[in-house]
């Protein structure tokens, strides 16, 4: 049973992700993606300007006039959103944790997903599966994706995306548009993520609060690791110790950025502080720039 202070979240996510969703976004979406092929879609009289190579010869033999053959994209995608629930996803210094920034994300492209009449699916993870909703439309089911994402509790707090990937390999078809949400703290999963990347349309979001990129000025600080349940204490109003933890902190994303990359990835890195919309948007341009679209 959904809690008043749950089910207030979730319906404040719901019009967020609409107001910001709707319009722009939504074509930009449908231009990014491809659809698994083409449909035949009519026979019509030819008319200046036309593709001659569409000419139906048969039908302008009958007629005695030149028709054409009109072919429209199949425009169904399925869309599988795979979330990491681990604890450290539970972690958020902004008012909001890394999972509920990608609730709201996933909330925003299964809106998308639904003007353009696609199909979403959810995958929740942490060292094993943990939920698993297949593809299907309808708002109801859009707003369901975003329930079980926020309610979800596991009692796993560790990462295995190999285990998730290798879960996803096995059972889903081919042709799908996967978004995988997580932080990466995990290793060992390069060998599977290329065989998801090769089988699917792979787009790894990168979650990072910003306290995972600069240290708080805030003295002697402890912390806890969430998965391990280790405690580390650290000066972070120290420079030295501020600078050193933010260089490595860029240099470990571009790393991250540069390895998903050459598994055949397309990554996307989104900070929780800052509008998701801007780089899921960069991300959506590129790829139509590398299909060629003109806008």
């Amino acid at each position: 049973m959904l809690t008043a202070e749950l089910q207030k979240k979730i319906e404040l996510i719901k019009i967020m992700t609409r107001k910001k969703t709707s319009g722009v976004f939504s074509g930009i979406y449908q231009s990014a993606f491809r659809g698994q092929g083409i449909e035949f879609e009519e026979v019509r009289e030819y008319s200046p300007g036309d593709d001659y190579r569409s000419i139906d010869w048969n039908v302008t033999a009958k007629t005695g006039k030149p028709h054409v053959k009109r072919f429209s994209e199949e425009r169904e995608l399925t869309l599988f959103f795979m979330v990491d629930v681990s604890g450290s996803l539970d972690f958020g210094t902004i008012g909001k944790t890394k999972r509920e920034a990608a609730a709201e994300i996933v909330s925003g492209l299964a809106f998308a997903a639904g003007v353009n009449r696609d199909r979403t699916g959810l995958l929740l993870f942490s060292c094993q599966s943990e939920l698993r909703l297949p593809p299907s439309k309808g708002p109801q089911h859009y707003l369901r994706l975003t329930r079980e994402l926020l309610a979800f509790e596991s009692e796993n707090r560790q990462t295995s995306l190999s285990a998730a990937l290798t879960e996803l390999n096995e059972i889903y078809p081919k042709h799908a548009v996967v978004f995988l949400f997580s932080d990466f703290i995990d290793s060992g999963w390069e060998s599977v993520l290329k065989q998801s990347a090769v089988k699917y349309d792979l787009i790894p979001v990168i979650l990072r609060d910003p306290a995972e990129i600069n240290l708080p000025a805030t003295g002697l600080t402890r912390f806890f690791d969430r998965e391990s349940g280790s405690y580390l204490t650290i000066d972070t109003s120290s420079p030295t110790v501020a600078g050193r933890y933010h260089e490595e902190a860029v240099a470990r994303d571009r790393a991250l950025i540069r390895k998903l990359r050459s598994c055949g990835a397309d990554p996307v890195l989104i900070e929780t502080d800052k509008d998701w919309i801007l780089p899921l948007q960069q991300l959506f341009y590129n790829r139509e720039h590398r299909r060629g679209v003109k806008r």
